[in-house]
């Protein structure tokens, strides 16, 4: 079948699809959008946890550190009282 106005060959298959197509579009397309919106506030929700666990995580080893750290230049100052370098003779 010959479409008079494009000039192209187009089944009558094709042109009922399509004419089917334009009818449920107002129908389908808000049902699609709604899909891919849950979809993607759902991905963002997902990505804001991870981020939150991260920084918690993050924040966790930083305060170990520091608490090691802290250990550690105590256990130096007691070292160093309690065993007083000799001064060399001059």
């Amino acid at each position: 079948m010959k479409v008079p106005v494009i000039g192209l060959n187009v089944s009558a298959g094709a042109l009922a699809l399509g004419a089917v197509g334009v009818m449920l579009a107002p129908k389908v397309l808000p049902m699609v959008f709604d899909l891919l919106r849950t979809a993607t506030k759902t991905g963002m929700k997902g990505g804001m946890v991870a981020y939150d666990k991260g920084q918690e995580l993050i924040s966790g080893t930083k305060d170990a550190f520091q608490n090691m750290a802290s250990e550690a230049r105590s256990e130096l100052t007691k070292a160093s009282k309690a065993s007083p370098k000799k001064k060399a003779a001059a």
